[in-house]
């Protein structure tokens, strides 16, 4: 597992960023051998062509994203995507 820290965004004291789409793209790679099926919690349309790529091998790729945020891109690649908000029972904040 690869681990690394937070940025707040500027000018907001709630709000944080993590770069991290190099990294998890490396992982889904190079683990690819001993996975069947990947769940991806992002919208972000750059994972569209490693979700192409893996699927390309006969993986088959789940996108967790909210109706706000998933990319067109993401909705045609993914073997099935989920909205967070038909799933509020399990992602709440507490």
């Amino acid at each position: 597992m690869t681990e690394k820290p937070m940025a707040r965004l500027h000018n907001y004291s709630e709000i944080y960023k993590c770069n991290f789409d190099v990294e998890i793209t490396a992982d889904m790679i190079f683990d690819r051998h001993n996975v069947e099926e990947f769940i991806l919690f992002s919208g972000d349309s750059d994972f569209e062509y490693l979700i192409k790529r893996l699927k390309n091998v006969g993986k088959k790729v789940v996108i967790y994203s909210s109706r706000k945020t998933i990319s067109w891109e993401l909705k045609l690649s993914a073997s099935k995507y989920i909205y967070i908000e038909d799933n509020k029972s399990i992602f709440k904040r507490e």
